[in-house]
């Protein structure tokens, strides 16, 4: 309702009240009475009306004080609430009558009153909860002579009496008051001890200042003590403690300045050189073709980056990540290029190997014989192939080739009679065969002798590093059958132990050391004891005597290698403490998805291939490898699989079956290196 229609109210109501009076004796009982109650309603609303209008200056400011009042505020709350009281009463307008602008905005007030007062009841009620929690939890704390934690709970509990109402606050009071003197007698101790201790971290600072020390490791120890002097807090004479403690500080860090403005001079040095590594090797890549290829120079100048990268470091923090992702894509692409460039020479040389393998089928020997030396022209215009396959091409193409030239026809010699060429050409023609002499018992011997070395390469890791002796028994055997009589063999013989040799020595160097055969002898001994047990469990026998367990466990030892200890360690500890066959059988589920992917790890550092069923999950395993790789010391495939084959042992629950065939899988991989 707005003040044009009150004034037109006030003046209907001046009028009634006129009529009213010259008619009061005129008119039935009844209509006088609904007129005496119009005239009320009338002079309730004007009333109303005049009565908000003149305190609607401080129904606004109330209005914007509650507004800005938090439900946490309880003294605000309550003076606001006592002052809206006095200034507006909902039942001062008729329900029946619109309500005036005013008036609406009082009764907005109010209802937002309410609700500011109903979170107010909640905040306390919660309030006087923790606050009954903090209390009980000082008073642990001031018996346990905590007097920091004491501190900050007091501190906590005065809090709240400040927000709280004046019943919670007296509770409180009552409650925490007894505290105070036993807290104030623990802080004086604490600042008595913090003064002894501020006095030892100056004497500190100042055999900082007098002693000798490298400049980083200087720096590192001024942090360490002025974090130690941080963590005191306040101290008797503490203003003039921390004087001579700061000005000791800036003393002693004075040497190291000079350190960090070269360590800065360095750090940018060396963000210049690798970015002029990483420029280097994109001009490269842009400049390369399958024309101007050299494998051996591409090779050098990779090796030379990768040295000269790690020459010049450290750089600046923030710049890594970003420096590393840009030299780590250039190189790359030039492995790419190389790789491709490899599997393109190996293509080449496979159809060169085929072609001359075709050729034996030709009848004309020296047509043969003139197409291998244009293939043989051909293959020395052809790079590299992959390292590992290279050899062996070149042993196929020349085994083919040599199978044409072994066909070369003999010439007759000086003073032969026409009749005994004659005979050979028959002899030929019939396809008859001279008898090869006897084999020299020489050869026999030493061909025996590589065929036990090679036997040797077939050995485990473990086996392989206890057969050194029988490694030099066979090769004293080897060179003790080269007699002087041998002649073209002797060439070929010793070729092929040199190959044997080598790699004999190359799966040696990776075979585990003693120490790490102990170490997977000591694996291997508490992870059978560990599936003992769980086959015990899942057969649905108890596990009784669990002190026995553990003594039995101990006696057993520590591993050296603290992730495998803390694995078995983590798995006898379920099956000691009530593991039952339902758990263990779902953990033995959920072990195969990592024993396969341990599988799958052993498999690629052996580059073998995975089963189908497998061959999803082996793509997410090369990039988990290669991101774990990157930056680490590199280690050999047999190692890795070593490793690997540990924490399979380690691994369990498994299924029988299961295990049975993850190990099959690692026993696989490790064959093939």
């Amino acid at each position: 309702m707005s003040g044009e229609q009150i004034t037109a109210v006030e003046q209907q109501l001046h009028a009634l009240k006129g009529l009213f009076a010259q008619r009061s004796n005129q008119e039935p009982e009844e209509l006088l009475k609904q007129v005496k109650a119009v005239i009320q309603s009338a002079e309730q609303i004007v009333g109303a009306f005049h009565a908000l209008d003149a305190k609607a200056a401080d129904l606004d400011a109330l209005r914007a004080e509650i507004t800005a009042l938090t439900a946490k505020n309880t003294t605000g709350i309550h003076s606001a609430a006592k002052r809206l009281h006095k200034l507006f009463n909902k039942d001062m307008w008729p329900d029946q009558v619109p309500h005036s602008a005013l008036y609406s905005a009082a009764l907005e007030t109010a209802q937002h009153m309410q609700r500011l007062q109903d979170k107010n009841k909640a905040y306390l009620e919660k309030l006087h909860k923790d606050s009954l929690t903090n209390i009980a939890a000082l008073e642990q704390h001031v018996e346990q002579g905590q007097v920091n934690d004491a501190q900050r709970l007091w501190d906590k509990v005065q809090g709240a009496i400040k927000n709280a109402d004046e019943a919670l606050k007296k509770e409180l009071q009552e409650k925490v008051t007894p505290y105070k003197a036993r807290i104030s007698e623990l802080m004086d101790w604490k600042n008595f001890a913090a003064t002894e201790k501020k006095k030892e971290l100056i004497a500190h600072m100042q055999a900082l200042i007098d002693g000798k020390m490298h400049a980083a490791d200087k720096a590192k120890r001024i942090k360490s003590l002025q974090d130690e002097w941080k963590k005191l807090g306040h101290s008797l004479h503490n203003d003039s403690l921390w004087t001579q403690f700061n000005e000791l500080s800036h003393t002693a860090f004075e040497p190291c300045k000079e350190y960090f403005k070269e360590r800065k001079t360095k750090l940018q040095s060396n963000l210049e050189e690798r970015n002029k590594i990483c420029a280097q090797l994109e001009e490269l890549v842009t400049t390369l073709t399958p024309e101007n290829l050299n494998i051996a120079n591409l090779n050098k100048i990779e090796s030379k980056a990768l040295e000269d990268w790690k020459t010049f470091a450290p750089v600046e923090q923030s710049k890594i990540k970003k420096l590393q992702k840009r030299f780590n894509t250039v190189l790359t692409e030039l492995r790419q290029f190389k790789r491709k460039s490899l599997q393109g020479n190996a293509t080449r040389k496979l159809e060169l190997i085929a072609q001359a393998e075709q050729l034996d089928t030709l009848e004309n020997v020296k047509e043969a014989m003139a197409e291998a030396k244009k293939l043989q022209a051909t293959w020395k215009t052809i790079g590299p192939s992959p390292y590992k396959d290279d050899r062996n091409h070149w042993n196929a193409f020349r085994a083919a080739c040599d199978k044409i030239f072994s066909k070369r026809p003999t010439e007759s010699a000086p003073g032969k009679s026409d009749s005994s060429s004659s005979a050979a050409r028959t002899t030929a023609r019939t396809g008859e065969r001279t008898a090869r002499p006897a084999a020299n018992p020489a050869v026999a011997a030493a061909r025996d002798a590589l065929r036990r070395i090679s036997d040797l390469l077939t050995l485990s890791s473990e086996e392989l590093a206890q057969s050194k002796k029988q490694f030099a028994e066979l090769k004293e055997a080897f060179f003790n059958t080269l007699t002087p009589d041998l002649k073209h063999e002797k060439k070929a013989l010793q070729e092929q132990f040199e190959k044997l040799s080598k790699t004999f020595d190359n799966k040696l160097r990776a075979a585990p050391d003693k120490k790490s055969l102990q170490l997977i002898g000591q694996v291997r001994t508490k992870a059978e004891f560990c599936e003992k047990l769980e086959s015990d469990v899942l057969a649905g026998k108890s596990v009784d005597d669990i002190d026995a367990l553990a003594e039995q466990w101990q006696a057993l030892g520590r591993l050296a290698d603290l992730m495998q200890e803390q694995t078995l360690e983590q798995r006898f500890h379920t099956l000691s403490h009530g593991a039952d066959a339902k758990l263990l059988k779902k953990q033995s589920k959920d072990n195969e998805e990592k024993a396969r992917e341990i599988c799958i790890a052993a498999e690629i550092h052996a580059a073998i291939e995975s089963p189908d069923s497998d061959k999803p999950l082996r793509m997410q395993v090369q990039l988990k490898q290669l991101k774990n790789s990157f930056g680490k010391t590199s280690k050999s495939s047999a190692q890795l699989v070593s490793e690997l084959e540990m924490q399979l042992m380690c691994l369990g629950p498994l299924e029988g079956k299961a295990r049975k065939s993850f190990e099959e899988r690692i026993v696989k991989a490790k064959a093939k290196l």
